[in-house]
């Protein structure tokens, strides 16, 4: 044995004869024995008791020996052995010298810090007499800290020894010998939850803004149009439920995540998919989330987003701060993600299942499960457009599934003031907010009469690019509509992926897309098509591509491309039954109007013109062709009318509407238009608007435009738009709530059956003045009009 393990020894015999000393108040005469027999008094023990509980003292001095030897064996190299014995046997000397005092410990509230100062005060002048130099005194002041807290820790577990019966005290003796020797265990599992929970905090506040931003993805974007604060523009909502054995059910999608632990998200391109997993991280990282999701507030949150993952392999959880939180990864605790994952609350986001490629994606759902089999505790949230996941792989795995839906008109007008709210908050000057505030009016007002506009602000992405495309390019509405509906698609079909760096290495020319969108919608429209079966519409997709498609053979290039509509633009949907359907039938109208104007198909538009639901087509047909066939399509609307009187209405109507999209129209014949419908919008009786509701949805724009000075003409296209009925007469409707006459405003409270009660009441019946108002309005204004007679 050599010197230091001696004096090692040594040491732990003072310090744990000293802890007796501190409970007993007697002297031990500085050896275990001693501090037994001080423990123990009078009191007659056997001697196989005495022998057990000597070997626990032992057992306690040995802990502290060795604890000893490991720090300083290899500590202070520049010592040698002998040197770093002396210091030990000088800290053994120093222990020694304090005098037994039963309150010694107790006197300093248990505390190793007070202890310490309490020895180097009453042994100063022994201490005096050593020569240490400086190694030694560094060594000797470290290993005097550990002593008392090592005498501390035995104090505290012994208070009482020495009232107990003789098998207590043994008892006592044993658990204090094992909390002695899992004390270093203790302190490390400590020392890690210490810094487990620092980090923690420092992860949450660091990642707490990294997502709150929405990015629209387009280089044509001004880039305050582009960026801007998702916690400001941020609006719930509404998701359709799916349950094992019962019909699904609607609610907002906070209720929808709130009581579920694994949750498929699913919607088409722009749904609101991104949107909803960054506002859920952002909150839960703030601990900010309120409702129904309040119980989150506790989570960790992890965001991992797929197209990084394109060509990398899948993170390991070691990995889940790539994206974000990489920024403080470094300062990452060894094992906290699996911790966090293993035995904490935590949620975990996994964003784009559909924008890895198809031929990986079994791959990706296998890691989803193997994450699930190793860490079952966390919260799961996927998402995903239609058709990337198997409905049977997410019952397999234990996942609801929930699918976004549209915004209704109510929700479209509130996304829409939010948006100019969060961007308006990026600009500091008031010309520049005053500006915004123009924009967002204009743009409200033109909902009214723009059935596209309206269209497009059902669904988020949409409604966010319109939004943006006609600040940044001053579109003039409501008659550049489709100049801004052009823009929307342009950005959809080719930018936004491009953008975002999502890879797909078999992504078809952007000219191919169009041409095959074009010819897609076209067919469908012509053949009247509502959902093709997926191996006609390949079929067709051949058809235009011709022998030669993207790559290898025509069937492979087709399928290709459909994939590619399908998982990237998302402007195609594949259904469940294996149909196939545009996933905004609005802009199926869109692209059928294209094609049907660069092929010059005038007799295919005047030989449907008749339908009603083919009205929004030809109406966008003739903005998109050239001037003499616009002109030739609208003499043969006025030819129509002319030869059908009993639709004659319907013909004048639709040529007024194709007015509207075209410009450049030659004088004479804007001015037959303009006469042959000259107070045909303009109703008079209730007879007449209910005439005028029969012409179609294509009056719900026109109403818009006109003048309502005259009461009786404003109360007949109330009658009219509640004849129509529908979402889309919503928003002219709810401008007429603010007319303040109180016959409107009765008017606009009576149609109020004819529609979504909850939808009418926020949209049209809270611009309204209050009834009691209207009745006291009425009544002035009826003494005022007898007594001017």
């Amino acid at each position: 044995m050599g010197l230091l393990e001696i004096a090692a020894v040594k040491l732990g015999e003072v310090l744990v004869a000293k802890a007796c000393e501190a409970v007993t108040g007697q002297k031990t005469v500085g050896d275990i024995a001693g501090g037994l027999t001080a423990m123990l008094g009078d009191r007659a023990i056997d001697r196989l008791g005495t022998r057990k509980a000597r070997r626990q003292l032992d057992d306690m001095a040995d802990t502290i020996a060795r604890r000893v030897l490991d720090q300083y064996e290899h500590e202070f190299r520049g010592l040698s052995e002998d040197g770093r014995a002396v210091v030990v046997e000088a800290v053994s000397e120093t222990f020694q010298l304090v005098p037994p005092t039963a309150g010694l410990v107790l006197g300093i509230n248990f505390n190793a810090t007070g202890l310490e100062r309490v020895i180097r005060s009453l042994t100063e002048a022994h201490r005096a007499t050593r020569f240490f130099g400086e190694s030694e005194t560094s060594m000797y002041d470290l290993l005097l800290q550990m002593c008392c807290t090592e005498v501390v820790q035995i104090v505290t577990a012994l208070p009482g020894l020495t009232d107990m019966a003789i098998p207590e005290i043994i008892g006592r003796l044993t658990a204090v010998a094992d909390e002695v020797r899992d004390a270093p265990h203790r302190a490390i599992a400590d020392a890690a939850r210490q810094s487990d929970m620092a980090f923690t905090e420092n992860y949450r506040r660091a990642v707490s803004s990294e997502l709150d931003v929405v990015d629209l993805a387009s280089a044509r974007l001004s880039v305050t149009s582009r960026r801007y604060p998702l916690s400001l523009a941020y609006l719930s909502m509404p998701t359709l439920v799916y349950h094992p054995s019962a019909p699904p059910t609607v609610m907002q999608v906070e209720s929808a995540l709130a009581n579920r632990s694994r949750v498929l998200l699913r919607g088409h391109c722009g749904s609101g998919k991104t949107t909803c997993l960054s506002r859920l991280f952002v909150l839960a990282a703030r601990r900010s989330l309120t409702g129904e999701l309040a119980g989150l507030n506790g989570a960790v949150p992890f965001y991992l987003s797929l197209h990084r993952y394109v060509h990398a392999d899948l993170p390991s959880p070691d990995d889940f701060l790539e994206a974000v939180g990489r920024d403080i990864a470094g300062e990452m605790p060894r094992g906290w993600i699996h911790r966090q994952l293993r035995d904490g609350e935590s949620l975990v986001l996994i964003n784009g299942i559909d924008e890895v490629p198809g031929d990986r994606r079994p791959a990706v759902l296998e890691w989803v499960k193997g994450l699930i089999a190793k860490f079952d505790r966390p919260r799961y949230v996927l998402t995903s457009r239609p058709g990337a996941v198997d409905e049977d792989w997410a019952a397999v795995a234990g996942f609801d599934v929930v699918d976004l839906l549209p915004m209704g008109p109510d929700d479209a007008r509130m996304f829409i003031r939010r948006w100019h709210d969060a961007v308006a908050n990026t600009l500091s000057s008031d010309a520049a907010h005053a500006e915004v505030d123009a924009c967002r009016e204009r743009l409200l007002a033109a909902l009214a009469s723009c059935h596209a506009l309206r269209a497009l602000s059902a669904n988020p992405l949409t409604c966010a690019l319109m939004c943006a495309l006609h600040r940044d390019n001053q579109v003039h509405l409501p008659g550049g509509w489709l100049d801004l509906v052009r823009m929307v698609v342009d950005v959809l079909v080719d930018e936004r992926d491009r953008e975002r760096g999502v890879a797909d290495d078999l992504a078809p020319p952007v000219e191919q897309r169009i041409r095959v969108l074009q010819d897609l919608a076209y067919w469908m429209i012509t053949e009247d098509l509502a959902a093709p079966r997926v191996e006609e519409v390949q079929e067709r997709i051949g058809h235009v591509l011709g022998p030669v498609g993207v790559s290898g053979s025509a069937p492979s290039a087709a399928s290709s491309v459909l994939n590619h509509l399908v998982t990237r633009s998302g402007l195609v949907e594949v259904r469940p039954d294996g149909t196939t359907c545009f996933t905004i039938p609005f802009l199926r109208d869109y692209f059928a109007a294209r094609e049907a104007a660069a092929g010059g198909n005038i007799r295919f538009l005047l030989r449907d013109s008749h339908r009603i639901e083919r009205q929004h087509l030809v109406v966008m047909a003739a903005g998109h062709a050239p001037l003499p066939r616009a002109e030739e399509l609208l003499s043969g609307l006025l030819g129509r009318a002319a030869e059908q009187a009993g639709t004659r209405e319907q013909f004048l109507v639709l040529a007024h509407a194709c007015l509207r999209a075209v410009s450049g129209l030659g004088s004479e014949l804007r001015r037959r238009v303009e006469a042959a419908t000259s107070g045909l919008l303009m109703p008079q009786t209730v007879e007449d608007a209910k005439a005028l509701a029969l012409v179609g949805p294509l009056v719900v724009d026109l109403l818009a435009e006109q003048s309502t000075d005259d009461i009786e003409v404003t109360l007949a296209l109330i009658q009219a738009a509640m004849h129509i009925g529908g979402d889309d007469v919503l928003p002219f409707l709810a401008r007429l709530s603010t007319d303040g006459r109180p016959a409107v405003a009765q008017a606009l409270r009576g149609a109020s059956l004819r529609f979504d009660s909850q939808v009418y009441e926020r949209m049209v019946i809270a611009g309204c003045p209050p009834a009691g108002e209207i009745v006291g309005s009425a009544f002035r204004q009826a003494e005022e009009g007898g007594s001017g007679e």
